[in-house]
């Protein structure tokens, strides 16, 4: 295989990459959207059975809950999608001066 063929190749893998990580962002973020709209609607919803202080309260504290978790969830799913993508990223570059090396041997 030539400089540019390899060359050629790593690109395209890049680029697929590169693809693939935006969709998988942008449907944890959707994800998230869709929690947080969920965790409104719960707590919209609570407030309008209202009776006292106390459902108040109740009420608030589900839905920072609900809001936590979400934000947990979405920040470990994208720390999850870096790793992944730094290793595959990684392993591109890696095979790619491999393959330089093996051919110059």
């Amino acid at each position: 295989m030539s400089v540019i063929e390899r060359s050629q190749s790593f690109v395209k893998e890049l680029n697929e990459l590169n693809v693939n990580s935006f969709k998988k962002y942008f449907e944890i973020q959707r994800e998230a959207v869709e929690q947080y709209v969920g965790a409104n609607r719960a707590r919209f919803t609570a407030l309008r059975e209202m009776k006292g202080i106390e459902d108040l309260v109740t009420a608030q504290r589900e839905y920072y809950a609900a809001v936590q978790k979400n934000v947990a969830d979405s920040v470990k799913k994208q720390a999850d999608l870096v790793r992944e993508n730094f290793t595959t990223g990684g392993k591109l570059v890696r095979e790619l001066f491999n393959r330089d090396s093996a051919t110059q041997a």
